[in-house]
C-alpha cells in the first residue's frame, strides 16, 4: 500500500524513513483514516498482536478490533493525499513506545527537526534488532542521540547497585586525547547522583572555569556542559548515557530526547539479557533432549518429523536423517488385522481432547519389524508458522512385564489370604480394622462388614482392648511385635499368637498394621502343677503366703520368691501369673543354674546372626518371647555379675539389646525371681549386685517349707496320688493306711514338695496297685519328726519345773511310739535301757524295770 505513504512536502523526509520507523517500532502501530476509522496499514507488531496478516488488517476498521475506542480522535502525523492520517499505538508494549508516542504531535511542527528525530529513532529501532550484542546496540543508540542532540563527546556506563560506575562501555572524547584516572575527582558527581536518584535526565550548562575534566598535556579541555540520562529498567537505574560539550546549551527538549535514547538503551540491555538467557535455555534444552534415553520428537500439524533425538534412534532404530521430514506413522501404524489398535496419526487428529499429562498407550514398531508397548506423552505449541507437537515415547516393556508379575503375585497373595488357616488382618492408623480374611470372619462368627471399621474395644470389649492397644501403638512406632493374648469369642476363651508388623506407604510413612493371628487354644501348654489351680491349705503360714501372692497379682511389679528348694516357688509363680492381668499372655521359666554362663545372655536377651560361632540366624531370647506375659528367673543368684547388670538395665528401661545387636528393643514382660539362698548374705559376700537386689526386693514373698505346714500333707498326698495314678495308668486310686499317712506327716521332708511327689510315685509303683503301706514309703526313721507336743510356761512356774514337765513329755511320747517297749524307747531317745529306767524313776513315772 505504497499509495497510503506520501511525503507531505517535497523537502520533507523520504517516505521510506517514515515507513521504516513504522514497521521497525516494537509497539503495535496502525495507520488509520480519522474520519472512517479504516485501517490503511499495520506494522509487524500489530499483526502479531492480533494474529492477522497486514492484508487482513487493511480490510477492517478500528471499531472491529478489540481494545480500541472508535470514538477516540487519532493523533495526526502527516497528510496523505490531502487527507489527514494518524498513527495509533494499539498496545504500548514497552516504555520506549510510550516515549515515542509523546513525540508524535511535535513531528508535524518542524519537519526538518522531525526528520532528524525520526532518523535517530529509526536508528535506535534498528539497534534493538541486534539482540545478541548489547555493546553494538548501545553504541548505535549513543551515536544516533549524540548526532540528534548535537553533543561533541560523552560516554555510556553501567552502574553498580550503589550507583558507582562499574563498566564504561565506551567513551567518546570528541577527538581530544584522554586517559582514565580512577582517582580523579569529578565535579559533576552531584549531577550523577541526582540522575540516579530521580530516574530523570539532569543537565548543567554553566561550569566554573576552575572545574576541569582532566589535564591533558599542557592544554586543558574545558567542560562546558553535560547531560545525564539514566537507563531505567523496572524502576532502577542500571546505567547512564552521558553527553557533553554541546556548542549550544542543553535544553529540556534535549533532555526528553536523551531520555528516549536511554529508554532504548535499557530496552537493548534487557533484550540482550533475554536473548542470552534464551540461548542458554535452548542449549540446555537441546542437551536434555539429545541425551535423554527416551525417544523425543517434534512434529508439525501434519505428523511429519521436525526433530528426532538420539534416544529415538536407539529405541526405534531409525536415524535422524531417515526420520526428519517423514511421517510418524512408520513407528505406530494402524494394521488392518487389528482395528482396535490406534495409529499415531489418529492421536494428532484428536490431540485437543487428550490431556497433555496423560500417557497414551500404544504399540510401536522398530525398524527391524519388532513391536513393543509404549507410552506416548503428547503436547502442542503454537508458532507463527503453525502448530507443532512434542512427543515423548517411553518403552514400557519392562513395566508391562512387572505389571504382569505384580498381578500374578497379587493373585497368589489373594489365594493365600483367602485360604490361610490363620487370621490375617490390616488395621489403619486409628487401630480400626481395614481388611480381614475369611478365616477371621469364620472364627469370630461375624461378616466382614461387621468387622471392618471397628476397633478391638467395639469387637471384644474394653478389657481385651486394654491389652492389645499398647502393643498396637508400639507397632505404629515401627516395632515388630510377637505376643500371645486371649479374647472371648462366642462365649469361649480363645488364645492367639500374634505377629504384628508396621504397614508403610510408598514414602516410608507408617500408615497401619499388618497382623497374623494363630489360634493356639488347643496347643497351649501349661506347666504341670503340684497343687490344684486353687490350692486348699490349713496352714497359717501358707495362707499368709497365698494372700501375698493374690495381692501381688493385682499389680505389675517385680516379685521375689524366697524359700527352700522344692517348696513350691515355681507353682506359686505360675499361680500368680494365672491370676494377673497377664494370664492370657505366655509364661516362661528358666533355671539360671542349669544354663551355662556363656549361653545365659543369649538365652535371656537373644542374639543376632553372626554374633558368635554357631549363630547362623537371629534368635529371640526369653524376654522377647515373654512379650505380654511373665518370665520366671529361678535360682537368680546363679547369674553372673555382668548379666546381673544387663538385667538391671532391662528392669530400669524395659528395653533390651540382643547379643551382637545395635538397636534397642522394647519388651513388655513381667519379671518374677526366685531363689533358695539368702540374697542379703549374697550381697554382703559380693556375689550379688546390691542395686539389683534392691530392684528385685519390691515384693518379697517367703515360701514356707513343707515341714512347717504339716497340716497340708494329707491334702497334698491325696492330690498327688490321684494325679500320679492317672499318669501311671493305675485303674483304681490306691488307699493310704493310717500308719503310712502318720509316717508321712512325721517326716522332715528336706526336699519339700518335690521329695513328697517322688516318695508317692515310688510307693505307687512298689504297691502294685494295692494300698500304700508304710514299708513301701521307704522313709528312714532318722528323718522322722515324731509326734508334736506343745508346752507352755505357766505363771509362777520355775525353770526346773518346766524342764521336768518337758522330760516327762518326751519320755511319754517315746514310750507311746514304741508301743511300751522300753528297749525301743531307749534307742529312740538315744540312751541306754538302764539310763531310761533311772530317768523314769526320777520323773515319777513307772519304775525302771
Amino acid at each position: 500500500m505504497e499509495e497510503n505513504w506520501q511525503s507531505p512536502s517535497d523537502n520533507g523526509p523520504p517516505v521510506e524513513l517514515y515507513r521504516s520507523l513504522f514497521q521497525a517500532n516494537p509497539a503495535s502501530l496502525l495507520l488509520v483514516e480519522p474520519d472512517s476509522g479504516r485501517i490503511l496499514d499495520a506494522n509487524q507488531a500489530a499483526c502479531r498482536h492480533y494474529g492477522l496478516s497486514a492484508g487482513e488488517m487493511r480490510v477492517r476498521t478500528v471499531a472491529e478490533l478489540p481494545g480500541l475506542d472508535p470514538n477516540e480522535k487519532p493523533r495526526q502525523l502527516f497528510d496523505v493525499s490531502g487527507r489527514g492520517a494518524a498513527v495509533v499505538c494499539v498496545e504500548k508494549e514497552i516504555e520506549a513506545a510510550g516515549r515515542l508516542d509523546e513525540t508524535l504531535p511535535d513531528l508535524g511542527s518542524d519537519l526538518h527537526t522531525a526528520h532528524a528525530r525520526l532518523t535517530a529513532l529509526a536508528e535506535c529501532s534498528a539497534a534493538l534488532r541486534e539482540q545478541r550484542d548489547f555493546d553494538r546496540s548501545v553504541k548505535r543508540i549513543f551515536h544516533a542521540g549524540k548526532k540528534l542532540i548535537g553533543a561533541t563527546s560523552g560516554y555510556v556506563v553501567l552502574l553498580n547497585p550503589d550507583w558507582t560506575e562499574n563498566e564504561v562501555l565506551f567513551p567518546d572524547s570528541g577527538g581530544v586525547p584522554y586517559t582514565v584516572d580512577e582517582s580523579l575527582a569529578m565535579p559533576i558527581q552531584d549531577l550523577h547522583t541526582e540522575a540516579c536518584l530521580t530516574g530523570s535526565p539532569v543537565f548543567e550548562n554553566d561550569f566554573p572555569d576552575s572545574r576541569l575534566i582532566k589535564p591533558v598535556s599542557e592544554e586543558q579541555t574545558r567542560l562546558r556542559n553535560v547531560l545525564f540520562a539514566p537507563m531505567v529498567l523496572e524502576g532502577k537505574a542500571l546505567g547512564l548515557i552521558v553527553l557533553a560539550n554541546k556548542p549550544e546549551k542543553f535544553t529540556a527538549e534535549d533532555a526528553r530526547s536523551a531520555t528516549q535514547l536511554a529508554d532504548f538503551a535499557a530496552l537493548a540491555w534487557a533484550n540482550s539479557r533475554i536473548s542470552e538467557a534464551l540461548e542458554h535455555s535452548e542449549a540446555r534444552l537441546r542437551s536434555i533432549v539429545q541425551t535423554s534415553n527416551e525417544a523425543i520428537f517434534y512434529a508439525d500439524s501434519t505428523g511429519k518429523t521436525v526433530l528426532w533425538n538420539r534416544g529415538a534412534e536407539k529405541i526405534f532404530g531409525y536415524s535422524a536423517d531417515e526420520m526428519i521430514g517423514k511421517p510418524l506413522n512408520v513407528i505406530a501404524p494402524n494394521p488392518d488385522d487389528d482395528p482396535d489398535r490406534v495409529s499415531i496419526a489418529e492421536f494428532f487428529a484428536s490431540w485437543e481432547s487428550i490431556p497433555s499429562d496423560f500417557p497414551l498407550e500404544m504399540i510401536c514398531h522398530r525398524k527391524d519389524g519388532t513391536e513393543f508397548p509404549a507410552e506416548l506423552f503428547l503436547a502442542s505449541w503454537e508458532t507463527r508458522d503453525g502448530s507443532f507437537f512434542t512427543g515423548i515415547v517411553r518403552d514400557i516393556t519392562q513395566k508391562k512385564q512387572a505389571e504382569r508379575r505384580l498381578q500374578e503375585s497379587e493373585e497368589r497373595f489373594r489365594a493365600i489370604f483367602r485360604s490361610a488357616r490363620d487370621c490375617i488382618f490390616l488395621k489403619d492408623a486409628d487401630l480400626r480394622y481395614a481388611l480381614v480374611n475369611p478365616f477371621m470372619e469364620n472364627l469370630l462368627e461375624l461378616p466382614e462388614q461387621s468387622i471392618v471399621g471397628r476397633d478391638d474395644e467395639e469387637l471384644f470389649g474394653p478389657e481385651a482392648a486394654a491389652r492389645t492397644r499398647p502393643v498396637d501403638l508400639r507397632v505404629l512406632e515401627g516395632e515388630t511385635v510377637e505376643t500371645e493374648h486371649a479374647i472371648t469369642v462366642a462365649g469361649r476363651r480363645v488364645f492367639f499368637f500374634d505377629l504384628k508388623v508396621p504397614l508403610s506407604d510408598a514414602e516410608g510413612k507408617i500408615v497401619g498394621i499388618c497382623g497374623i493371628s494363630r489360634d493356639i487354644t488347643d496347643r497351649r501348654h501349661f506347666l504341670d502343677l503340684p497343687f490344684p489351680s486353687e490350692p486348699e491349705t490349713r496352714s497359717p503360714e501358707m495362707m499368709t503366703c497365698l494372700s501375698r501372692v493374690r495381692m501381688a497379682a493385682k499389680s505389675d511389679s517385680v516379685v521375689l520368691f524366697t524359700g527352700e528348694s522344692g517348696s513350691g516357688k515355681d507353682y506359686l509363680s505360675r499361680y500368680l501369673h494365672n491370676h494377673s492381668e497377664r494370664s492370657t499372655g505366655p509364661f516362661f521359666s528358666i533355671n539360671c543354674a542349669a544354663v551355662p554362663s556363656d549361653l545365659a545372655e543369649s538365652e535371656l536377651f537373644g542374639h543376632e546372626q553372626g554374633a558368635f560361632t554357631g549363630a547362623y540366624r537371629s534368635s529371640k531370647g526369653l524376654l522377647e518371647l515373654a512379650e505380654g506375659g511373665t518370665l520366671l528367673l529361678n535360682e537368680i543368684c546363679e547369674l553372673s555379675l555382668p548379666l546381673q547388670a544387663k538385667l538391671l538395665t532391662f528392669l530400669d528401661t524395659w528395653s533390651i539389646m540382643r547379643v551382637g545387636g545395635r538397636k534397642t528393643i522394647k519388651v513388655n514382660a513381667r519379671i518374677i525371681a526366685a531363689t533358695n539362698r539368702d540374697l542379703a548374705k549374697e550381697v554382703e559376700e559380693g556375689r550379688f549386685r546390691p542395686d539389683l537386689y534392691y530392684r528385685l526386693n519390691v515384693l518379697n514373698i517367703p515360701v514356707p517349707p513343707l515341714r512347717e505346714r504339716v497340716e497340708d500333707i494329707p491334702t497334698l498326698v491325696d492330690e498327688l496320688v490321684g494325679r500320679l495314678a492317672a499318669d501311671l495308668q493305675i485303674p483304681a486310686i490306691p488307699e493310704i493306711d493310717t500308719l503310712a499317712m502318720d509316717k508321712l506327716c512325721r517326716y522332715k521332708w528336706p526336699g519339700n514338695v518335690r521329695e513328697l511327689r517322688n516318695v508317692i510315685e515310688r510307693a505307687l509303683i512298689l504297691s502294685g496297685g494295692g494300698p500304700l503301706q508304710v514299708d513301701s514309703l521307704a522313709l528312714q526313721d532318722a528323718g522322722l519328726l515324731g509326734e508334736a507336743a506343745t508346752f507352755s510356761l505357766q505363771p509362777g512356774q520355775s525353770l526346773n519345773v518346766f524342764i521336768r514337765d518337758l522330760k516327762i513329755g518326751f519320755v511319754t511320747e517315746a514310750l507311746r511310739c514304741s508301743g511300751g517297749n522300753k528297749s525301743a524307747t531307749a534307742r529312740k531317745l538315744g540312751i541306754t535301757r538302764y539310763s531310761l529306767a533311772r530317768l523314769m524313776k526320777s520323773l515319777g513315772l513307772a519304775d525302771g524295770t
